[in-house]
């Protein structure tokens, strides 16, 4: 495994979390902007010097913010990773260990898509009593927006205040749905 690539946390995530006050009054917050994006090594962005890719707004922010040149995930699969960007906590922590549930013997989730859902549901419940960094920004008086893949369900369940993907598994969502 290739630990500067990014492309195993996001090779199912195109997340990008924009947070910044939602108030003038609140103008002595820092703005934050939180982007986490789908299936791109860490050298795919003009700033960190690929020679054909033209990131200009990317590179106009990452000159004016802070870089975390190495990242490191959690788990090989996306989703336990982005619960564990989100929350702060291991795989074993948020009990997230997979992209999906383990389905029972004989049944797949393309024909028994009631039992995936109740699954689903059962699997993502334990993030609703973890902490979470987007909470915090929202309890904060940050609006947090989400936009591409996003597992757990309804993304303004998880303190997003504005959100693309219904994440309703029922309506055929799973990620990036829109």
């Amino acid at each position: 495994m290739n630990c500067f690539r990014i492309s195993l946390v996001a090779a199912c995530l195109a997340l990008i979390a924009g947070a910044w006050p939602t108030d003038q009054t609140q103008a002595k917050q820092p703005n934050v902007v939180f982007l986490l994006s789908d299936d791109q090594s860490w050298t795919d962005y003009g700033f960190m010097g690929h020679p054909h890719i033209q990131t200009p707004n990317i590179d106009q922010l990452a000159k004016s913010g802070l870089v975390y040149e190495r990242g490191y995930v959690t788990a090989p699969l996306c989703r336990p990773s982005l619960a564990s960007l989100a929350t702060g906590l291991y795989p074993h922590q948020t009990g997230i260990r997979g992209n999906d549930p383990v389905m029972p013997t004989g049944l797949n989730r393309k024909t028994n898509k009631k039992v995936f859902a109740s699954l689903r549901k059962q699997m993502t419940a334990p993030l609703h009593q973890q902490p979470s960094f987007i909470r915090s920004l929202k309890d904060n008086g940050y609006a947090t927006l989400q936009t591409g893949k996003w597992w757990e369900e309804n993304p303004l369940d998880h303190g997003f205040t504005d959100a693309m993907t219904h994440g309703d598994v029922s309506r055929g969502g799973r990620h990036g749905d829109v």
